[in-house]
């Protein structure tokens, strides 16, 4: 008896649109529920789209040391990048432009890297950071070629050639800066 008077209620709701408005709706909410996907904090995954980039395999490589912080994936695609960013399964990605070495010879770097993440990036800023650390680990010695003229006069190729080796010693180092503190000036 109770069955029945279940079953004659819910057929009698059924009748109402705003009752069958309500359950589509609810349908509707919980397959976009199931869609999302909000990201690991584990996830490390970064992705780079080299473009056929020497210069970017370069950084590539230092990136993908024993001690690293984010794992290095290789994209061909710059559609399945973005799609696994917005799926969660990348944290953060790097696009060259297809000029990207030529632009390094020419020293001009503006727009040869694009960064795209999603919403829900959490280490997006340091994936960015480590990038161009990596990028700039490499190009220190572009930096010393352009500017020694500059900073030292007259180029001598002795003394450019101890300057690599200094910048090399200096790369391998965990050294950041020297400060020393004098205490007693007023």
């Amino acid at each position: 008896m109770v069955i029945r008077r279940l079953f004659l209620r819910i057929k009698a709701s059924l009748k109402k649109r705003s009752t069958i408005v309500v359950i589509l709706s609810i349908i509707f909410l919980i397959a976009v529920a199931k869609s999302v996907t909000v990201p690991s904090l584990d996830n490390t995954v970064m992705g780079i789209v080299l473009n056929g980039s020497e210069e970017g395999e370069k950084i590539v490589d230092k990136l993908d040391t024993k001690d690293r912080i984010f794992n290095v994936k290789i994209y061909e695609d710059v559609d399945e990048l973005k799609s696994d960013i917005l799926s969660g399964k990348t944290e953060c990605g790097f696009i060259f432009a297809d000029d990207f070495d030529e632009m390094v010879e020419k020293r001009k770097l503006k727009k040869t890297v694009t960064y795209i993440s999603s919403i829900y990036t959490t280490k997006g800023e340091i994936a960015k950071e480590t990038v161009y650390g990596a990028f700039l680990d490499n190009y220190s010695e572009y930096i010393l070629e352009d500017e020694y003229e500059k900073i030292f006069g007259e180029k001598n190729d002795e003394v450019m050639s101890e300057l690599l080796e200094l910048n090399a010693l200096y790369k391998e180092s965990s050294s950041i800066f020297t400060v020393d503190f004098e205490e007693g000036f007023r």
